[in-house]
């Protein structure tokens, strides 16, 4: 907890928002005396921060203080791990107390044959303070900061902060840490699935992006682009391009289709999905239907000279 503190107290990007301290105290006892010993093991706690300079002493005047009792849940539960005979009494003496104060049960389990046991086996020895805190992380204005965090604290940020940080890495590396990382935090991160598995496909490891993208139970049609190109690469053109076809809305699904179908042997209908993007292959495919004119025109006006696929 005092690392935990520290971390926060001590980072430019976070605020320590709200602290409360509870204090614990056994069952057995008066339980107004008990309170009030919980209380100052909280407050004692309390000092203890100041003392060791994790929070200000402004911070302790706004942290909250308080005080319960830890029942006898706690002994009745080692009881039951312990196979005690007296369990189920003990139970039934809870059971029909209730809601009411530890000091009603308390009278009746006083007075069983076993309570000396009770009380030297089964008592809690140790004595628990907890802390609880809340922090704000400070709105994030430049894409420097975003870096700071997730260098610092990367569990803080949500999906679409992720995201945008796989945007600012430079290195293929850095970019299919940080999308497995995102995944582990939220597996149906269709965005996160579907770029490391591109990342995957480039680096020529197929077998590894389908295993990330088909336990996926939906599909986005990004990703069933992806799986498209994974069926092609398989050698199963026809399901790829049926695949493609059902999201023809898509560009990148219009030029895979392309591709698949010059690659084929259809340079018509290659042709008439690709003309829309000027690229090389574009000019390939109208070459192929002898429309030299045209596949001039589009490597005039293209400034890239590499063929995607064909």
């Amino acid at each position: 907890m005092l690392g935990a503190l520290q971390r926060i107290v001590a980072d430019s990007l976070t605020t320590l928002d709200t602290l409360v301290i509870e204090g614990m105290a056994s069952a057995d006892g008066p339980c107004s005396v008990n309170l009030a010993l919980a209380r100052r093991r909280a407050e004692s706690a309390l000092e203890w921060l100041v003392s060791r300079q994790v929070i200000t002493p402004a911070q302790a005047r706004h942290t909250r203080i308080e005080a319960s009792s830890e029942g006898w849940e706690p002994v009745l539960e080692s009881m039951r791990a312990a196979s005690d005979p007296d369990t189920l009494v003990l139970a039934e003496i809870l059971n029909r107390h209730a809601g009411e104060e530890d000091d009603v049960a308390e009278r009746e389990i006083r007075l069983l044959a076993s309570w000396l046991t009770i009380r030297a086996r089964y008592l809690q020895r140790d004595r628990r303070v907890e802390y609880e805190y809340t922090y704000v992380i400070r709105s994030f204005t430049t894409d420097r900061e975003l870096l700071r965090m997730y260098d610092k604290r990367p569990e803080t940020l949500n999906e679409a902060e992720l995201l945008r940080v796989a945007r600012l890495l430079t290195t293929p590396a850095e970019k299919k840490r940080l999308y497995a990382t995102l995944l582990d935090r939220f597996p149906q991160s269709h965005v996160a699935a579907n770029n490391l598995a591109l990342l995957l496909i480039r680096e020529g490891r197929s077998d590894e992006a389908r295993a990330v993208v088909e336990p996926l139970p939906e599909l986005s049609p990004e990703l069933l682009n992806t799986r498209a190109v994974l069926l092609s690469m398989q050698g199963a053109e026809k399901r790829a391009l049926a695949l493609l076809e059902s999201i023809d809305s898509l560009p990148e699904a219009r030029y895979n289709r392309g591709l698949l179908l010059l690659r084929t042997h259809r340079p018509a209908a290659a042709y008439a999905l690709l003309k829309e993007f000027g690229t090389t292959d574009a000019a390939l495919a109208a070459l192929a239907v002898d429309r030299t004119a045209e596949a001039a025109g589009i490597m005039s006006r293209s400034a890239d000279s590499t063929s995607r696929g064909a």
